[in-house]
Formats: C-alpha cells, sequence, structure tokens
C-alpha cells in the first residue's frame, strides 16, 4: 500500500511538473505602447462646389434625341478614404410644352383648332394628358474612379442603352417627384 501511495505522489509530482511546464511555453504578454489612431477626413465636392448646389435640365428632348449629363465627384478630405457615392435622379417637370393635334389625338383628348389646344373635359374626351417622360427614357450609367495623378484606377458600365432601362425602371415608378 505504501508503494503504491509512493508511486501516486511521484506520478502527481512529474504531472504537475509536465503540466506546469506546458503552460508556461504556450503562454506569452506582448505590450504596445504609444500607439495613435487618426480618422481621416470625408468632405465631398460635385464639380469643384461643395456644397453642391447645381442642376441639370434637359431640354427640348424629343423622342430617339439623346443627351448625357456628366460631373466630378471628388473627395477633398484630408485623406484619401474610400467613399460610397449614392446618386438619384430626379424628374421634377415632365411638361408637354407645345401640344400638337397627333399627340392630343394619341392621348384621346379633344383637339380645339381655335385654340390649338387639347381639351380633356369637354364631352366625348375620355383620355388625360400623359406626361409620364420618366417611363419613356433610356437610363444608362457608367462609374469611373481617377486617383490623385489622374489615372484611371477602376470603372464600371451599370447600365447601357441596350438594356433599355427607363427612369421608372431604374427608381421605381413611385419614387418622390417635386
Amino acid at each position: 500500500m505504501k508503494n503504491i501511495l509512493r508511486s501516486m505522489l511521484v506520478i502527481s509530482a512529474v504531472a504537475a511538473v509536465v503540466i506546469g511546464g506546458t503552460v508556461a511555453y504556450f503562454s506569452d504578454t506582448e505590450v504596445s505602447e504609444g500607439n495613435t489612431f487618426t480618422a481621416g477626413t470625408i468632405d465631398i465636392s460635385v464639380d469643384d462646389m461643395n456644397p453642391w448646389n447645381g442642376s441639370f435640365a434637359l431640354e427640348d428632348m424629343k423622342p430617339s434625341y439623346v443627351d448625357y449629363i456628366n460631373f466630378r465627384i471628388d473627395n477633398d478630405g484630408s485623406d484619401s478614404n474610400p467613399v460610397n457615392i449614392w446618386k438619384l435622379l430626379e424628374v421634377t417637370n415632365e411638361s408637354t410644352g407645345a401640344q400638337s393635334e397627333p399627340e392630343c389625338v394619341e392621348q384621346h383628348g379633344c383637339w380645339d383648332n381655335s385654340v390649338e389646344r387639347c381639351d380633356w373635359h369637354s364631352s366625348g374626351c375620355i383620355g388625360t394628358d400623359n406626361n409620364n417622360l420618366s417611363a419613356s427614357i433610356i437610363y444608362d450609367l457608367y462609374v469611373e474612379v481617377y486617383d490623385e495623378a489622374d489615372a484611371k484606377i477602376w470603372w464600371q458600365t451599370l447600365y447601357v442603352d441596350e438594356d433599355g432601362k427607363s427612369v421608372d425602371d431604374v427608381y421605381g415608378a413611385d419614387y418622390d417627384q417635386e
């Protein structure tokens, strides 16, 4: 019995030394001092205006006319931090401008030759002036990103004319219009 007790004590002592040495071998502590974290700034300008208060107008557009709006977006912040830019094209005026007899008749209005204007309220006139241009304007979008030396570093085509996406398709027919 004494031999068994002595053996158990020796085995326990050896196990304690082995486990203690293993724990010491796998543990380590490092100290880092004098670190500084600095947040950069993001300050967006559009066509060198900050804040941007410009607008774009596509005037006298007719079927099959093509016009593009190009603008430059810069991060004028202290560092070149990555920035996500979101753009919303908002059609604020969808007026017909000058009306014509074919347009009036196509929309089921009654053309009044005496004043050369479409009448929507006379008897037999069941149409309304349909100026939903945003459903007809084909939308395309191409993005290019340049570095400080004006070298193109990234580009992507999001929509092309051949996709046939209208403003309503991209932004939804129910987006807020003024």
